[in-house]
């Protein structure tokens, strides 16, 4: 017997609807992790419309992430065409460098090992 059999058999799930009972479960969990009512997830349309839900929020995260990097990135460029009183600059923006956002930090940093200095 696998863990997933007993597993199976403990929470009393037909084999039959495993994947629907784990959408559901997905579904339940995305919901409730979001503040929001929980809707029958055994309905069709309650579950497409989760789905389109948890689609859009994963592209506003892929998006959020890419303008990251790309931020991060540009940061960087500025850094290193930057002459000391630029990059001076851009370190003592927020009074100190904790005041840097940690990614900003450490492309500045980059910048600077990077040169050898």
């Amino acid at each position: 017997v696998t863990p997933a059999r007993t597993y199976l058999e403990a929470c009393d799930i037909d084999e039959a609807h495993v994947d629907r009972t784990f959408v559901t479960m997905v579904a339940q969990a995305f919901l409730s992790n979001r503040g929001a009512n929980l809707p029958d997830v055994r309905d069709s349309k309650a579950l497409c419309d989760i789905a389109r839900n948890m689609r859009i929020y994963m592209e506003k995260v892929q998006k959020m992430t890419q303008w990251k990097n790309e931020g991060g990135r540009m940061v960087f460029l500025k850094a290193r065409v930057a002459d000391i009183g630029q990059y001076a600059e851009m370190v003592s923006t927020r009074q100190h460098v904790h005041g840097l956002t940690r990614e900003d930090f450490w492309e500045l940093w980059e910048v600077v090992v990077s040169d050898g200095h």
